[in-house]
């Protein structure tokens, strides 16, 4: 049936310091904002990981904006053409009519903030992690990857790869089930070697991030609703299982692999709807966790801004273990 109980209340999220502006960034925000200067102190936005996200309100507060930093060093180093990518993201994801963020201004060189930078309108709406009404929620984000990967982006030119690395294929010595372990280091490395393994006529655009930390709601209960789809710097055009494979182990690691069922369930539902030949095979979560979850599970802190508890290491190693023995199962 698919049905599952999230074990969480709805958390207050604590709101993190407010980052005060310089004179010269309030200048450059003035400038493009086009609606008085905004207010020198900045929300920085709980979740981020790999940027900081600061909330701005222009001198009415009126209107309000998000600036993307984008300050990993190393990401950077290694995808230089990280605002070109998520500028080119953007305008491609509004063509799926899903609520995403609208440019108002980027800034690559990262002389004005310290770090290329890219303005846009802000989205209403909550994280909701911990859902009172669970299968409500995942036919939400169900639904709404189904619609993302509608949409085919055929000149988009950003290509899937893999984010395994070779050292992560192997068995771990913390595992309960290493004939599982053994047995999804063949298989992983087979699909490792061959990305391509959705046929190309299902290949489409990717979300290639897509995990409820990226999506907002409005309303609840019943009620719930999404209100948008946030951090498109990942984009690409690949085969839908990477989509479905990552968001799958965030479930697993959050809430299990019951979520994580129900979740591809509902997708299924809408996507045989266009294709009746479309099928998921759990090899592609054996992908998954040898990119996220290998040599070791591990909490990840934004979850904590959320107010969702460390399940703990042998919890999570608990449910990874489940999850690769049932896509060994699989045959």
């Amino acid at each position: 049936s698919g049905r599952w109980a999230s074990p969480y209340a709805y958390p207050t999220v604590p709101r993190p310091p407010a980052r005060t502006l310089t004179p010269a960034q309030l200048a450059w925000l003035s400038r493009r904002i086009g609606s008085g200067a905004p207010c020198p102190a900045a929300e920085r936005l709980a979740g981020g990981a790999s940027s900081t996200v600061l909330a701005l309100r222009d001198a009415a507060g009126a209107s309000r904006f998000v600036l993307r930093l984008l300050d990993d060093r190393a990401w950077l180093a290694a995808e230089p053409d990280l605002v070109a990518h998520e500028l080119a993201a953007l305008a491609e994801a509004a063509r799926t009519g899903l609520p995403v963020p609208e440019v108002v201004a980027a800034e690559p060189t990262g002389e004005v903030f310290g770090a290329p930078a890219l303005l846009t309108t802000y989205l209403p709406g909550r994280v909701v992690l911990a859902p009172g009404r669970p299968e409500r929620w995942a036919e939400l984000l169900a639904a709404t990857l189904a619609r993302i990967h509608a949409h085919r982006a055929p000149g988009f030119p950003w290509r899937y790869r893999s984010w395994v690395e070779e050292g992560s294929l192997r068995v771990p010595a913390w595992t309960a089930r290493p004939a599982a372990w053994a047995e999804a280091v063949l298989r992983a490395r087979g699909l490792h070697d061959a990305p391509g393994t959705s046929e190309p006529r299902r290949c489409t655009f990717l979300h290639r991030d897509y995990h409820p930390l990226n999506l907002l709601f409005a309303g609840a209960g019943p009620k719930l609703r999404l209100s948008g789809v946030i951090d498109w710097v990942n984009a690409c055009v690949g085969p839908p299982e990477a989509d479905l494979s990552h968001c799958r182990l965030n479930l697993v690691l959050t809430h299990g692999v019951a979520a994580a069922d129900a979740f591809l369930a509902a997708y299924l539902r809408r996507a045989r709807v266009a294709d009746r030949g479309f099928g998921y095979s759990r090899a592609w979560d054996l992908e998954a966790v040898f990119a996220m979850a290998a040599p070791d599970p591990a909490y990840h802190a934004p979850w904590a801004d959320f107010g969702l508890p460390d399940p703990g290491a042998g919890e999570l190693r608990r449910r990874v273990d489940e999850l690769v023995a049932g896509a060994v199962a699989e045959g």
